[in-house]
């Protein structure tokens, strides 16, 4: 593995996104990204020890566009009201240079 110099280090948006899947009634699962994404991952040592990001909920994007109107609404990220999303990791831990 290349060595990773230590430092703040800014997420690159365009090879970047954030997703997500959840699973319905077990037999299906849904899947999102938000394709707007920013943030930041500090290293020490050759270790990524935190990671920080933050979404535009409106780039949401699934394959179904009713079911991404119904994922803005209030019933779920309420976008016109919360229109960012934030992630601010408590741990990170490595599962290897294949995970």
């Amino acid at each position: 593995m290349a060595s990773i110099p230590a430092g703040t280090w800014a997420i690159d948006a365009s090879h970047s996104s954030a997703g997500w899947a959840v699973k319905h009634l077990g037999i299906s699962t849904f899947r999102g990204t938000f394709p707007d994404v920013s943030g930041t991952i500090e290293t020490t040592d050759d270790v990524i020890t935190a990671i920080n990001g933050t979404v535009q909920i409106a780039s949401l994007k699934t394959v179904d566009e009713q079911q991404t109107g119904h994922l803005m609404s209030p019933d779920f990220f309420d976008a016109a009201n919360h229109p960012t999303g934030m992630f601010t990791s408590t741990s990170v831990q490595s599962l290897g240079d294949d995970k």
